[in-house]
């Protein structure tokens, strides 16, 4: 009998040494799951300001394409259009950027 009850404290033993290791796991897992969702709404945050500012964007390029019947639109024209091409560039920067992070995720 006290083989028997020598296995069965065994037993136990690493019972709860699994049921520990299980719930340490289990913290780890729901602290990684927490992680990654906090990620995923920052991702969405910029995503979403990127795609208004894009928006944005093309509608300015839009309205200044425009016909100005009063012929402003050559003399504004030109700083907006510089203005534009470097927001644009920027914009597709930071999109080259996350969509590689993004990648890597």
């Amino acid at each position: 009998m006290n083989a028997k009850e020598v296995n069965l404290n065994t037993y136990k033993d690493r019972e709860h040494e699994y049921e520990m290791l299980n719930g340490q796991l289990q913290k780890e897992k729901d602290e990684l799951n927490r992680q990654y969702k906090q990620l995923q709404d920052e991702f969405d945050r910029k995503i979403n300001g990127i795609l208004l500012k894009q928006q944005a964007v093309n509608k300015l390029h839009e309205i200044m394409n425009r016909k100005d019947p009063r012929g402003r639109r050559a003399r504004v024209n030109q700083s907006f259009q510089c203005r534009l091409e470097k927001e644009r560039e920027g914009f597709e920067e930071v999109a080259a950027r996350i969509k590689f992070r993004k990648g890597e995720i």
